[in-house]
């Protein structure tokens, strides 16, 4: 028998297996390039107790473990978003269900410590503290934001390395009880400027407008139906691409506002759906209240897309105005954001981007094969 001798990575995420986002988009992809480099990464993330697992992955690409913890981040969000009043509660109630997966998971690794040289936590602060205490591992804390509570900044501050990119690199950057490291993101290959991309219309066509996102308060998509709806006459159509808990509330102000035939709530896609969606329009927008480092910008970006947003979070890292995109000023008022979205789209329609360039360059600066080997130099440098 041949003894197994390659290197193993665990990688910590509480929400893996429900896929919210970001953060889950980065470890699945980091975690297929490990094996570029030979080093067997696997997922340890949540079976909920209260709700079946909602994205199941092919357990061929990532071997997945899954330990038994609550989820609370559905109940979390809902408090927040219909109840002001709790929101304090809410932040208690996600806590609280981020804390039974961090124990659980300790519980695991307890007896499998062994069996991996690397382990990478997304926003685990509890459990990043206790592996490389108690085992002295070689543990790296990944931070999609910013820390937010002094609860988070007290415990991470015993953390062997944290690694962000985006607003929460810039804000970290001058906290000196933390030991941080800049670590970008990639974008996924399949995303690309197709040959046949329908990227210069003739001038007063009809756009097809994407935007991507779940359908929650922070990507402020009940704020960019009034913006639109400032375009009136309106000659173009906005493909919203998610789901989440505003559905009911977006529709009903759509159809409020007469723009029914304008707007469409096109629901969930996956990246395979989404890339294929991508072929039929001409550019993406998006109108986030805050947005660390979007990958959806970087998505569209590398399939030849401009893409117009405004300067929150680590937006302005990503768009370069006039060159794949532009900036709007987060504090205008719904008029002047509109009147900003329409000389975007005026530029479109007028053929102004280099569909080919904004892809090439977008593909050359994020790389996840480059991020892994950034990672892995971390993990040796500890």
């Amino acid at each position: 028998m041949i003894k197994d001798t390659s290197k193993r990575i665990l990688f910590v995420n509480y929400a893996f297996s429900m896929f919210r986002g970001g953060g889950e988009n980065f470890d699945m992809n980091i975690a297929n390039s490990f094996k570029k480099l030979d080093i067997d990464p696997y997922i340890l993330t949540i079976k909920p107790i209260n709700e079946p697992i909602r994205f199941p992955h092919n357990e061929k690409k990532i071997r997945q473990i899954t330990v038994l913890a609550i989820w609370t981040y559905d109940a979390a969000s809902f408090l927040k978003i219909n109840y002001r009043i709790f929101k304090p509660i809410s932040s208690i109630i996600r806590l609280f269900g981020q804390l039974t997966f961090e124990v659980s998971s300790f519980i695991y690794i307890i007896f499998n410590h062994n069996k991996y040289e690397y382990f990478f936590t997304n926003y685990l602060p509890l459990l990043t503290f206790l592996v490389s205490t108690t085992f002295q591992k070689k543990v790296i804390m990944r931070l999609p934001g910013p820390l937010l509570s002094r609860y988070d900044k007290l415990i991470s501050s015993a953390a062997p390395l944290i690694v962000a990119n985006g607003d929460a690199y810039r804000k970290m950057y001058n906290l000196n009880y933390i030991k941080l490291k800049y670590l970008e993101v990639g974008v996924d290959d399949n995303f690309s400027c197709p040959s046949d991309l329908k990227c210069i219309p003739s001038l007063n066509s009809k756009l097809s407008i994407g935007i991507v996102g779940r359908l929650v308060p922070v990507k402020g998509l009940l704020e960019l139906i009034d913006i639109i709806n400032f375009l009136k006459p309106i000659n173009h159509e906005f493909l919203i691409f998610g789901d989440g808990p505003l559905r009911i509330q977006l529709n009903k102000k759509i159809n409020s506002l007469s723009l029914n035939k304008n707007i469409f709530l096109l629901g969930h896609f996956n990246k395979v759906q989404l890339i294929n969606q991508y072929k039929r329009l001409n550019c993406m927008i998006m109108n986030s209240k805050y947005d660390n480092f979007p990958n959806t910008l970087i998505e569209a970006n590398a399939c030849g897309l401009p893409v117009w947003a405004p300067n929150v979070g680590g937006i302005d890292l990503i768009i370069e105005n006039g060159v794949n995109g532009r900036i709007v000023d987060s504090k205008s008022n719904y008029l002047q954001k509109s009147q900003s979205l329409n000389s975007f789209l005026e530029e479109v329609s007028a053929g102004y981007y280099n569909n080919s360039k904004i892809s090439s360059l977008t593909k050359k600066k994020f790389n996840w094969l480059m991020a892994a080997k950034t990672l892995k130099g971390y993990y040796e440098s500890i």
